[in-house]
């Protein structure tokens, strides 16, 4: 007992030296560092920025963004990661947080299958894996923290069982549970979690030792409790109880798929916010439940419970994709949009973020499994004798080679795609890798200098941005008029969608973009399309810019950041001020500045 406890421990420290290692590269490379642009720098970091900037300030407005956008509409994902950014610069924190949330998945997957009969090297290295997938970090734990939560809900359970639970309370389990859902979205996921916990007590509720598990369902209550009490301004929208805003969202326009390509898709490829890169595995898990079914009566005991394990991920990851494919199909969708409100605009298909933690506990599965099946049949055709032939050693010799060639598989799809070969490569090649840097995109310098340039204090005027994402200007320190949120007011959506009405005639895609969703309100140009990225040699251009300068005027915008030259500047009434580019850092913008 005691070796396995001291090898546990040595495996923990293996795994945090791997993932200190892999962070390396954006040490080294500070501002330099590739990181996911997409939901991540041009939208959720600021309601960080923004609610560490106004922690405990009482302020309900944040001036700086979208005109004036109510504080509720900016509500982070991943509440307590807030003070990273208190705390930190923005980069550091960022990193920080992406550190826990990648030792979090490391340190619940490697948990999690050691209590599902996985053994040590088994455990450690598809929690590894796990660790390196690419996970948004800026939701928190929603997604990377679910085996954390299975963990210490099974702690829980094992604690009520056993005699010893009267003699001693173990507070680490509840507050592991806390931690997740200080460190996770209700929306997003923690719905879900907490519909799947009510569902766990109510069987629990069924058993013979109901009374047992009273502190599961005290802790599922607390996080019932908390995910309301921090989103209570969401739940008072939802339910129309007091003054609420009227969000843009009561205009979403749903549109429907084909059931049958919309099920197989998800079921194949996952989701682009929840990566699992589990295509590779679909063959292979249903060749272990077949090869389990044929072999079933030479599985041991804890094989069985392994056997079982699979088929019940896997018909979840099954029953996922059918529930996502109903969701999304014409007949349901047509009656969410007319049922209307909550039922338009809240993804209750979203449990497909489940997918990362099934798929990785199949992996486990199927590694103990596929090594286990091989034995017995070694076992078989040898009659329990010692492999001696070359047959025999054939046999042996597969037990080892075919979960060591799973891994290196799951092991080359996940680092292929991972944020470390991202960053390996820009080290390594920084002129070659043409990726979007932090430096890059923010162009920190060349705004520092347009803040100078311009005569005003940055609260004094409000600016736009085209052919440029207005994250870029916010993060800056501008007041846009312009910006991206999941939840502001309708009457701004109106407000901004008269500025851009020329530009969204032009093109009927990006009508429908705007009207039918409008997270993002940006200045859009038909000639860009939905591209918000371009180095100052890409030569584009815009040739005709169709926007009401008057109603921009009227949103209090003063001056307009271009990433590209616009081609009737002084038809619209607009003065070039000035054009600025990088003297020393890396980014490659060439910025406009019209004033209006």
């Amino acid at each position: 007992m005691l070796k396995r406890e001291i090898s546990e421990r040595q495996l923990n420290i293996v795994g945090m030296l791997l993932i200190f290692c892999s962070f390396l590269p954006y040490v080294l490379l500070k501002e330099g560092s590739v990181i996911l642009v997409g939901d991540q720098l041009d939208g959720e970091i600021f309601t960080y920025l923004y609610g560490a900037k106004y922690l405990f300030s009482g302020q309900q407005i944040i001036a700086e963004y979208m005109g004036g956008i109510q504080r509720e509409a900016l509500f982070p994902p991943a509440l307590l990661s807030i003070l990273f950014y208190k705390l930190l610069p923005p980069l550091a924190a960022f990193l920080v947080n992406q550190l826990v949330v990648t030792v979090t998945a490391f340190w619940g997957m490697r948990a999690l299958l050691s209590k599902l009969f996985c053994n040590q090297w088994i455990a450690f290295l598809t929690a590894v894996l796990f660790a390196f997938l690419p996970f948004y970090s800026v939701y928190g734990l929603s997604v990377a923290g679910i085996p954390m939560l299975l963990w210490a809900l099974i702690r829980l359970k094992e604690e009520a069982e056993s005699e010893r639970q009267r003699e001693r309370t173990d507070l680490f389990p509840i507050v592991l549970v806390c931690l997740y859902a200080a460190f996770s979205s209700f929306v997003l996921i923690g719905y879900a979690v907490v519909g799947c916990l009510c569902l766990y007590c109510v069987v629990l509720l069924l058993s013979k030792r109901r009374k047992a598990y009273v502190r599961t369902y005290l802790t599922v209550l607390m996080m019932l409790v908390f995910y309301l009490a921090v989103n209570h301004a969401l739940v008072s929208q939802v339910l129309g109880i007091g003054e609420t805003q009227i969000s843009h969202k009561s205009e979403y326009i749903l549109h429907a798929q084909p059931f049958l390509s919309g099920a197989w898709n998800l079921f194949v490829h996952g989701s682009g916010h929840a990566p699992s890169y589990h295509a590779w595995m679909i063959l292979p898990v249903c060749v272990t439940i077949v090869a389990g079914a044929v072999f079933r009566h030479w599985l041991s005991e804890e094989e069985r419970k392994q056997y079982k394990l699979l088929i019940c991920c896997f018909l979840m990851t099954v029953c996922i994709a059918l529930f996502y494919g109903v969701f999304q199909a014409a007949g349901l969708v047509e009656l969410r949009q007319r049922l209307g409100g909550f039922f338009v605009y809240f993804q209750f298909d979203r449990i497909y973020w489940f997918y990362p933690v099934l798929w990785y506990v199949m992996l486990g599965m199927m590694l103990m499994l596929s090594s286990g099946l091989v034995r017995h049949v070694t076992a078989k055709k040898t009659g329990g004798k010692t492999a001696g032939t070359v047959h025999q050693k054939a046999y042996a010799s597969l037990s080892c080679i075919l979960p060591a060639g799973l891994l290196l598989a799951a092991a080359v799809t996940v680092l292929w795609q991972s944020d470390l070969k991202k960053n390996v490569r820009q080290l390594l090649g920084p002129d070659t890798s043409h990726a979007v840097t932090w430096e890059k995109y923010y162009g920190t310098e060349i705004f520092e200098e347009i803040k100078d340039f311009l005569p005003k204090e940055q609260n004094r005027y409000r600016v736009a941005s085209v052919g440029l994402n207005p994250a870029v200007a916010a993060y800056n320190g501008f007041y846009t008029v312009d910006g991206y949120s999941n939840n502001y007011e309708l009457s701004y959506k109106h407000a901004f969608r008269e500025v851009i009405a020329g530009e969204l005639e032009k093109d009927e895609a990006l009508r429908r973009y705007f009207d039918d969703w409008g997270n993002r309100c940006y200045l859009f140009s038909a000639e860009l399309g939905q591209e918000y990225y371009f180095e100052k040699d890409s030569g584009v251009s815009i040739q005709e810019l169709c926007v009401d300068t008057e109603k921009l005027k009227e949103l209090g915008c003063e001056y307009v950041f271009a990433g590209v030259p616009i081609e009737n500047a002084e038809e619209l009434g607009w003065t070039l001020e000035g054009t600025f580019e990088a003297r020393e850092s890396d980014c490659r913008y060439c910025i406009r500045v019209y004033r209006i």
